[in-house]
């Protein structure tokens, strides 16, 4: 008789793709050939598991064995387009939910003992020598609480706050016509513990408050988050139910920048005006004018991701509407928060801003403000045509005939960038930057997909090399068309 294959060590529950990712198994008998680990995605709108892989091995000396399947996960795993998300949005394919099977196999035939529940792995990579992601930081596990009311909801009460999905500094700068976004976790890591948290699982709004220069609030805009604005599963404001998840919708996107904002109609501009002069809009109902004037000039911003307060919610019913005094005291508590400093420091070249992929997968970004130059770089295909009309009853020579002719060109697109002077923890954060393996350039008023030709980094500090810049080298990942010669 076989024994019981056990699973004695795992990853974290949530943890990095691009890491390792060891499941063990233990307990094999003499009588069976091998350990046989398989692994399944999870499909929770269907609750279906697909198997995706079953491999096998014998024992190590220790008699277990030991099964990284981070490859596995990572064919499961691509990189979402968000840079113009301008209110929220799913991050497609950022996280993947599986399980695994452990068992053994004798005389070829396998029998599973053992079943995982359910794990995820996020698109990002951990240093070379850790194995387990700090999600905690990132992860949220509120405190359910019963509220005293009629229908005795759950709210969730968030002690501390967590970190979106970057590791920018704290304090973000960006210039007028900046495309930023920050992802997040759209869903409680503590989801499945027993507790009915109803709307509770899904963090609830967006907030935004603009400050002047002298810390006093101008406005502030609050919008839900829902499918309504892009970002379920929460159907809509006044949703209030257990929903329906899917992988897309664990990690969200807001939209964060300055042109997101003004895109969503948040940064309502002045004309003819300086670009963070903001104005009293009567009629924009996702906003809250907290000045007794009727303009100001923007300094600074926060970004906050907001719980529900269920309690408020247990008390009063739902809101009646999604404008933003409605939803102001249904706001429970702010779970990620981030601030932006607007400045656009004079410079007599056109600002590049470039989106990459960091290191939990999702979108982080920087602007070039200095000397940048632009490239094309041409390749031709040329061939020899002897001139005459060979084929016709008379021969002629076309006096504007071609004996060398291009048969196809290539012409790739090279951009060199050089930053500001920037100080020692910014410089350390873009080496997340020099070593992505996805950017986007925004040229000429859209995106272009490119690839990092630069073919090193140097960390710089102020201690070693003084004021610093760093330089950027890509090339446009799709070549320009032109026609035969």
């Amino acid at each position: 008789m076989s024994a019981q294959i056990q699973i004695s060590q795992t990853p974290t529950r949530y943890n990095l793709a691009v890491s390792p990712n060891v499941w063990t198994l233990e307990d094999i008998t003499s009588n069976e050939d091998a350990y046989v680990l398989q692994v399944q995605t999870y499909t929770e709108s269907t609750g279906t598991f697909t198997t995706i892989a079953t491999i096998q091995q014998p024992a190590n000396p220790a008699g277990v064995a030991h099964f990284d399947v981070s490859k596995i996960l990572q064919a499961q795993l691509d990189i979402a387009f968000v840079e113009e998300t301008e209110q929220v949005s799913e991050t497609a394919s950022t996280i993947v939910a599986y399980r695994v099977r452990g068992g053994s196999t004798t005389n070829d035939v396998i029998t599973y003992d053992d079943t995982s529940t359910v794990f995820y792995a996020v698109n990002g990579y951990l240093p070379w020598r850790e194995m387990n992601w700090a999600s905690s930081k990132f992860v949220t596990n509120p405190i359910a609480s019963l509220c005293e009311g009629i229908n005795q909801y759950i709210d969730a009460d968030y002690p501390g706050r967590y970190e979106y999905l970057t590791n920018a500094p704290d304090v973000i700068s960006v210039r007028s016509s900046t495309w930023h976004t920050l992802s997040f976790f759209n869903r409680i890591g503590n989801y499945d513990n027993g507790t009915q948290w109803n709307n509770s699982e899904q963090p609830y709004a967006i907030r935004i408050k603009m400050y002047d220069i002298d810390n006093t609030l101008i406005q502030t805009t609050i919008y839900e988050i829902a499918e309504t604005t892009g970002l379920g599963p929460r159907p809509q404001f006044d949703s209030n139910s257990a929903y329906v998840w899917n992988n897309n919708k664990w990690i969200g996107t807001v939209g964060v920048g300055p042109q997101n904002l003004i895109e969503a109609g948040y940064w309502v501009q002045s004309t003819p005006a300086k670009w963070n002069l903001v104005t009293q809009v009567w009629g924009n109902y996702a906003q809250i004018w907290n000045l007794a004037t009727t303009t100001a000039v923007v300094d600074h911003y926060t970004v906050d991701v907001m719980s529900v307060n269920m309690c408020y919610w247990d008390a009063n019913g739902a809101p009646a509407d999604n404008a933003a005094l409605t939803l102001e005291p249904y706001l429970g508590d702010v779970i990620y928060t981030r601030q932006f400093q607007v400045a656009d420091p004079c410079t007599g070249y056109d600002p590049i801003t470039v989106s990459f992929v960091n290191q939990y997968g999702v979108k982080d970004y920087y602007t070039f403000d200095r000397r940048n130059t632009w490239t094309q770089s041409i390749q031709r295909n040329n061939y020899d045509q002897v001139l005459g009309s060979w084929s016709a009853t008379t021969f002629e020579i076309d006096p504007h005939g071609r004996g060398t002719r291009t048969f196809s060109t290539k012409i790739m697109t090279n951009m060199t960038m050089s930053s500001y002077w920037m100080d020692d923890d910014e410089s350390k954060w873009l080496e997340e930057l020099f070593t992505s393996p996805h950017i986007q350039v925004y040229y000429d008023g859209v995106w272009e997909p490119a690839v990092i030709t630069s073919n090193k980094y140097e960390q710089k500090t102020a201690a070693r090399n003084g004021l610093f810049q760093h330089t950027l080298t890509v090339q446009f990942a799709n070549n320009k068309r032109v026609q035969r010669g």
